[in-house]
């Protein structure tokens, strides 16, 4: 309530301080060349006198909801007139926080003198930054300053304390999770995950996972997980160091080491960098020789960058012991067609690249090795013959809808199809008993639909139900889940 009074002021001041102002020609050719120029850098060649300033204050201030490119340009002419207009200052920091630039509204906020009748809002609102940022002790530093004697004010201070004791509270996550596909296959996933944030420096999490195959030959897999996740602002970088053991009752031993970088290259675009190392053993099969993988993936992010989101991953799975390799690239772009309090509807591209000479993961030994074994009773149970495609494209469309149904439920869906075409290599058993590697050619339909529902109890207690169905050019599956999210009282 009090920010949405103070923009309110903050919008309309322009029109109560500039109503002497006249109707300025320049600005208006400004703000034509900008739109010709298609928002690229143009010159301001304007005098520099109240007219012009409260022209231009006036003219962001109309297009920061429909037109917030030529919106920014004519809020940063005008702070080059007066740097110090701490009115000018707040609303244009609250456009940029609209626009999802919390750096920079920071640098706006940060303007504001301590002597200035707008300094108690920005602390608040810096303080809310900060807490979106994830940076609780900077937040806690701010509302530990004594600043104002005010009911409203200390109201909001107590609703942004109570904000940072529920997002650094421990939280427990259990979800059950059933899957049934063509192959076929019966999958039940238990899953139990807690978290608990200790400073900036650390966020540790520990979770357990069982998945049992509801077969005549059932599958019990155990995975433990660890990891920590820490952040150093100054420096826009998030480390996460984990690792995990998994178990299953077929004698598969697996450990895995992981480390990701997470770089903040501007306010809307991200770089993720993840090296991991897996080492699988066999505790009772008769090739119980380990072997590892090295898994090296590169993802960038942008998120609502003029509207725009997207997604690309680079990734190299290797093996130095038999060169087996996979190198994959999966991008997606989405762009936003409608947004408003209650409904979103974004729709866009994927596109994705496999080429591998890797046979399934569990395998030691690469195709020429299987060939030049021989016979096929050599390798009958204890290699796959289920190889990953050795050249896969596939592309086509996506969209996704997010609507709030209620005050406490929201609906996501998300619809993605399109064609996609794989070469493949098989063993083929000859007459006289030899192995003849070949391969062939198929046109398959992706398709992946997913929706959620997620309702909140209250502040700690939440609950989603989800359901998915996925159709790849081995399978197709159906995949239903409930998850319910609960916040521990510190």
């Amino acid at each position: 309530m009090l920010r949405a009074y103070l923009i309110l002021l903050l919008t309309i001041a322009p029109f109560i301080q500039g109503a002497h102002a006249q109707h300025n020609i320049c600005v208006d050719n400004y703000i034509l060349e900008l739109r010709n120029n298609k928002n690229k850098h143009t010159p301001f060649h304007c005098e520099q006198d109240q007219n012009t300033f409260f022209a231009l204050w006036e003219v962001a201030s109309q297009l920061q909801k429909s037109d917030p490119v030529i919106a920014k340009q004519c809020f940063i002419q005008a702070l080059e007139f007066e740097p110090v207009n701490y009115s000018l200052c707040l609303q244009y920091g609250e456009f940029l926080i609209d626009q999802k630039n919390l750096q920079d509204a920071l640098t706006q906020f940060n303007r504001i003198s301590d002597s200035s009748l707008y300094y108690g809002y920005s602390v608040l609102r810096k303080t809310q930054i900060f807490i979106w940022l994830e940076d609780y002790e900077r937040a806690l530093q701010l509302l530990n300053l004594d600043i104002l004697d005010d009911i409203k004010f200390h109201e909001a201070k107590g609703k942004l304390l109570e904000q940072i004791k529920l997002n650094t509270s421990p939280f427990l996550n259990y979800q059950t999770e059933f899957l049934n596909d063509t192959q076929p296959l019966n999958l039940l996933q238990n899953e139990w995950r807690f978290s608990k944030y200790i400073s900036k420096y650390s966020t540790v999490e520990l979770c357990y996972k069982n998945t049992l195959s509801i077969e005549n030959d059932p599958l019990n897999h155990n995975d433990l997980y660890f990891h920590n996740q820490s952040k150093i602002p100054k420096l826009r970088l998030n480390t996460d160091l984990g690792m995990s053991i998994v178990t299953n009752n077929r004698g598969l031993l697996n450990f895995t080491f992981n480390t990701t970088l997470s770089f903040q290259l501007r306010h809307q675009i991200k770089a993720k960098t993840n090296i991991q190392k897996d080492y699988f053993y066999r505790t009772i099969s008769a090739t119980s020789a380990p072997f590892a993988y090295w898994r090296f993936k590169e993802e960038f992010e942008i998120q609502d960058f003029k509207k725009l989101s997207g997604n690309t991953i680079i990734e190299l799975l290797y093996n130095p012991e038999n060169n087996n390799q996979l190198f994959s690239i999966q991008t997606w772009s989405i762009y936003r067609l409608l947004d408003n309090q209650s409904f979103q509807l974004k729709m866009g591209l994927f596109y994705g690249l496999s080429q591998s000479n890797t046979i399934f993961f569990e395998s030691l030994l690469n195709l020429e090795a299987i060939i030049a074994s021989g016979s096929y009773e050599n390798i009958k149970g204890y290699y796959p013959t289920w190889f990953t495609p050795n050249n896969m494209q596939l592309g086509g469309l996506v969209c996704t809808t997010e609507m709030q149904i209620a005050k406490k439920l929201k609906c996501i869906t998300s619809v993605a199809f399109g064609v996609g075409q794989q070469e493949a290599p098989y063993l083929l058993l000859t007459d006289n008993n030899q192995l003849q590697l070949t391969f062939f050619r198929n046109r398959f339909y992706p398709a992946n639909l997913q929706m959620q529902l997620g309702y909140n109890l209250n502040n700690r207690n939440s609950i989603d139900f989800k359901f998915i169905y996925l159709n790849t050019a081995f399978y197709s599956s159906k995949t239903a889940l409930c998850s319910y999210h609960l916040k521990l009282k510190k």
